[in-house]
């Protein structure tokens, strides 16, 4: 038998991210709050300078926003962070996915996928216009006006308004009785 002299050979050095959390769903929030932010966290687990090219948001969905990147590179073991705000504006469902770009040989483009649900009252009011046309002196017409709550969220009417040019030839019917506040 023979000795041989066996020497572990170290594996080239090489960045490695590691981003957490790897997606997130802010759940629902309401329209009218302030938005909620994630802390997404960047690592390198590696064994050599990561260097981050960028992060944005894939999509166009004007409901997240990120802040930018505080620095270009990671030493092995060095860790930074990036925000995601979640704000939505009315009653929607949201969606968008987060892009870190890096010189990680495997994971060049790190994806998080990011959901949301914005809740809030979205009033709905038919017909939007309506034409009376020519009415003869005497006679009169009328229209159902229909308003509707077409979000998640009660929505709350204070007063309703209608406006009209001299002489007054419209009235207004409240039918608060029936329908209720």
């Amino acid at each position: 038998c023979s000795d041989y002299n066996l020497q572990a050979i170290p594996p080239d050095p090489s960045p490695e991210i590691e981003v957490t959390p790897g997606g997130h769903d802010f759940g629902s929030l309401n329209a009218a709050d302030a938005g909620q932010d994630l802390i997404v966290g960047i690592s390198n687990i590696g064994t050599d300078t990561l260097e981050l090219h960028g992060a944005s948001l894939v999509g166009a969905d004007s409901s997240f926003s990120i802040s930018g990147l505080s620095i270009n590179s990671l030493e092995p073991g060095e860790s930074t962070e990036i925000i995601v705000t979640y704000d939505p504006s009315t009653y929607e469902i949201n969606s968008d996915v987060l892009s870190i770009l890096s010189n990680d040989e495997d994971e060049y483009n790190t994806l998080v996928p990011l959901n949301g649900v914005g809740d809030a009252p979205v009033i709905s009011i038919s017909p939007e216009y309506y034409d009376f046309g020519s009415i003869y002196l005497g006679c009169d017409d009328t229209i159902d006006v229909r308003i509707e709550n077409i979000g998640n969220v009660n929505l709350e009417i204070s007063d309703i308004e209608y406006f009209a040019s001299l002489p007054v030839d419209f009235g207004l019917q409240d039918h608060e009785a029936v329908n209720g506040t």
